[in-house]
């Protein structure tokens, strides 16, 4: 094998050269289009715009594979935010880097890349972000980013900072073992899992695992089965949004057959999403969600109901 040939098989030589084409978007106004975006290198700058709020919370959210930032989730989860306007919202375009090969150009590239980031997000913190109030957010191998990025910045600070949350959700399985996202990469690490064991692997180790069920009956066409997979991100955006509908409550259960026979610790009933507590004891939580929009059921989500219907999502 030549040396580019192995360059390009470790996805090294594709990294190189597109890193200068990955961007991190700022929205600065109330749509969508009020963005600005920059480069890894001057991103830093993003805290003298005027729209900036050190004062806010600051949600970093990390697309997927073979997605970029105007893929339906993107815009999805972007306008969930808007609509609370209480966050500075980031956006990782790292779309270049997410296309190709999955195994040969995206997982290598996103490696690299969520070591690079680790330190722009401490270069962040110096420039006055707070650790405290900052959410990382990643979508399938946008999850696996997210939690490499809250490892390497604790290793790469010796220690001194760790990130306080990082959220995966649907966090794809195919990733190198030693690198897989865990619970020691923030204070709370938090898994929503729709599609367990078809993409995503439910053995991963996170502080707190959500289950959301619904009666939707799964297909074996492939094309049900993508759109089964990535749920999780609209769930999120729902718990995002400011509404007086009813929330995503999930109750504590060793596993999904007690929570079905209601073998359940009602003790430990927590929302799952944005308002999760940190205090909220680790362990998996369950709860049943509506087949369509909108999707908590609230309080009547903490009992399995046996009703399949086909669903359109």
């Amino acid at each position: 094998m030549t040396t580019m040939s192995k360059k390009r098989f470790m996805g090294i030589g594709a990294f190189k050269h597109k890193l200068d084409k990955v961007r991190i978007i700022f929205f600065q106004g109330n749509s969508f289009s009020t963005q600005r975006s920059y480069e890894l290198g001057e991103s830093c700058a993003m805290f003298g715009n005027a729209h900036f709020d050190v004062l806010k919370k600051t949600v970093f959210y990390i697309h997927g594979y073979m997605e970029g930032p105007n893929h339906e989730s993107v815009n999805v989860i972007v306008d969930s935010y808007l609509q609370r306007n209480d966050h500075n919202i980031l956006v990782l375009d790292w779309s270049q880097l997410a296309n190709g090969n999955y195994l040969i150009d995206a997982v290598p590239n996103a490696k690299q890349l969520a070591t690079k980031l680790s330190e722009v997000v401490l270069d962040w913190i110096d420039e006055g972000l707070d650790v405290n109030r900052f959410h990382v957010i990643g979508h399938a191998l946008g999850g696996q980013i997210a939690g490499m990025i809250g490892r390497c910045a604790f290793r790469k600070s010796e220690g001194e900072t760790k990130l306080t949350r990082i959220t995966a959700l649907d966090p794809i399985s195919v990733f190198p073992l030693g690198a897989r996202i865990n619970e020691k990469d923030a204070h709370m690490v938090d898994f929503i899992f729709t599609d367990a064991w078809f993409y995503s692997n439910p053995k991963d180790s996170g502080t707190l695992k959500f289950w959301p069920s619904s009666p939707l009956r799964k297909s074996k066409s492939s094309s049900d089965d993508a759109r089964i997979h990535g749920r999780a991100w609209k769930l999120w955006a729902e718990t995002v949004q400011p509404s007086g509908q009813p929330i995503f409550l999930s109750v504590y259960a060793k596993g999904l057959n007690d929570f079905k026979k209601g073998r359940v610790d009602n003790s430990e009933i927590v929302p799952m999403g944005i308002d999760c507590p940190m205090s909220a004891k680790k362990g998996d939580y369950f709860l049943q969600i509506n087949a369509n929009k909108p999707f908590a059921k609230g309080i009547r989500g903490l009992k399995y109901e046996r009703d399949r219907i086909k669903a359109h999502v």
